[in-house]
């Protein structure tokens, strides 16, 4: 497997696709498709040196992927936002989001990143270093199911 930094192009289909159908497979169509929406308006309202992809390959055959991008708060720290993650429904339980979120942060914490955020699951995220804090405290950028 080879973990590199995701170079962002004009269309993104192989990435889209990846978190549509990991979502779909992990939950429903809806969500699948809700999640690949995200993932497109992320690629098309960002400025591209502000997305910070990161993929793992098998064969040349991206299987996971992960994406940051800035978190403007009113503290002068670089922040960033996890969101989302996805590794292919077939190569799940072996270890390559960890990896995926690993090779992420080293990445950004090289590039002077200070904060990471996510909303993703509490105990999960804790292994890597984050703790939970309110909705309250930081405002999410976008609304939350």
């Amino acid at each position: 497997m080879e973990l590199k930094t995701y170079h962002i192009k004009k269309d993104n289909k192989d990435i889209i696709d990846l978190y549509i159908n990991t979502f779909t497979q992990a939950s429903n169509k809806t969500e699948g498709e809700r999640i690949g929406q995200l993932v497109e308006h992320i690629f098309q309202t960002s400025k591209t040196q502000d997305i910070h992809a990161f993929t793992a390959s098998n064969n040349k055959c991206i299987i996971g992927c992960i994406i940051f991008t800035p978190l403007n708060l009113t503290n002068a720290r670089s922040t960033h936002l996890l969101s989302p993650v996805a590794v292919h429904s077939q190569h799940q339980k072996q270890g390559i989001g960890k990896k995926l979120i690993q090779f992420g942060l080293e990445e950004l914490k090289h590039k002077g990143t200070e904060w990471v955020m996510t909303y993703g699951d509490p105990e999960y995220y804790s292994q890597f270093g984050f703790s939970w804090i309110s909705e309250k405290t930081i405002i999410p950028p976008s609304p939350l199911s």
